[in-house]
């Protein structure tokens, strides 16, 4: 038997021979770490706090949580809560006869994580299959108009404090058009209210110079009359 070097620790030969492939990188690291604090110092056991995994293995708070979760369920460790609530780790003996025991977890893990990921995969799916063409009838069902009360109308005059159009003016008007726009179907009545206040109060300008217009026009006209007579 060959001589152990010194200032090194043993990891046990299945762990490399057996069951390297089935670990990843940050849960081999743990696994590392955890046999160098308990089996590199001649310990059975110790307590290991987040910080010091995260000084020596630079992994994130929630990857280390997760990868020593995953080397218990293994059973390549063992975690129990010590004083001040600090993880304690014990490392398994872990040989041939129990690798299949280990790989057959392994394999379960990898399977629910397909399984998630292919439940996520589809519930996105589902989602975006409202904007498909073959689910056309579901998206225009979501997007379609129903039209505003005199009540409603009414309301938004008021919140809006429009002064230049009349609730029962806008309902009837589009009532009898069916609310279309052209030849498209309203989509959003309060901006189409709020169109037709602008629109009525311009037109309403408009009228008023016009008017103005003409009556200066036969202000003039009368004048000339009163000018002729005189003559």
């Amino acid at each position: 038997m060959n001589k152990f070097e010194v200032n090194s620790f043993q990891v046990p030969n299945v762990l490399v021979d057996e069951l390297l492939e089935h670990l990843s990188g940050n849960e081999l690291k743990c696994y590392l770490f955890i046999v160098r604090k308990t089996k590199g110092w001649q310990k059975e056991e110790d307590a290991i706090s987040i910080s010091q995994f995260i000084k020596a293995t630079k992994l994130s708070n929630r990857v280390i949580i997760q990868s020593c979760k995953k080397l218990v369920d293994l059973g390549l460790i063992e975690q129990k809560t010590g004083y001040r609530n600090t993880n304690v780790y014990l490392c398994k003996k872990v040989t041939c006869d129990e690798k299949s025991h280990v790989t057959k977890t392994t394999t379960a893990y990898d399977e629910k994580s397909q399984e998630s990921m292919t439940k996520s995969h589809t519930q996105k799916y589902n989602i975006n299959t409202l904007y498909t063409k073959d689910n056309k009838e579901i998206y225009k069902e979501s997007k379609k108009f129903i039209s505003p009360t005199l009540e409603e109308i009414q309301n938004e005059i008021n919140l809006k404090n429009y002064n230049n159009i009349t609730a029962i003016k806008f309902f009837e008007f589009y009532e009898m058009k069916n609310w279309m726009v052209g030849k498209t179907k309203m989509s959003n009545w309060k901006m189409a209210l709020s169109r037709a206040d602008r629109e009525w109060q311009t037109n309403h300008t408009k009228q008023e110079k016009r008017r103005d217009s003409i009556m200066r026009a036969i202000d003039r006209l009368q004048d000339g009359r009163l000018i002729c007579e005189r003559d």
